[in-house]
């Protein structure tokens, strides 16, 4: 039963792969205002953020990014998703965090 999970496993992640390979060529040429994006990821992990005691702070972010707005989310969402997951002591990661 674990092989068949396992497996299962693969293939949505080989699947939601080409559905990113298929959006990022599908995009050439088209730009995201980069905040909007951002604005909309933090909303989404604000509960993660908060259980795991995780701060997470913007400056700037004000131009525009190459790439259409449901990849850039995709992409940010996944390292704000990775910080949250392996924030330090007192939600630190990143620069400024012990250890750095």
């Amino acid at each position: 039963m674990a092989i068949a999970v396992a497996g299962a496993a693969c293939l949505v992640f080989l699947i939601l792969g080409l559905l990113v390979y298929r959006a990022v060529a599908s995009s050439a040429g088209q730009t995201t205002q980069a905040r909007v994006v951002v604005d909309l990821v933090l909303e989404d992990l604000a509960q993660a953020a908060r259980e795991k005691q995780a701060e997470i702070t913007l400056e700037g972010c004000l131009q525009r990014l190459p790439g259409s707005p449901e990849v850039l989310y995709l992409l940010i969402r996944n390292l704000l998703e990775n910080s949250i997951r392996h924030v330090g002591e007192r939600g630190r990661s990143g620069r400024g965090a012990p250890g750095w």
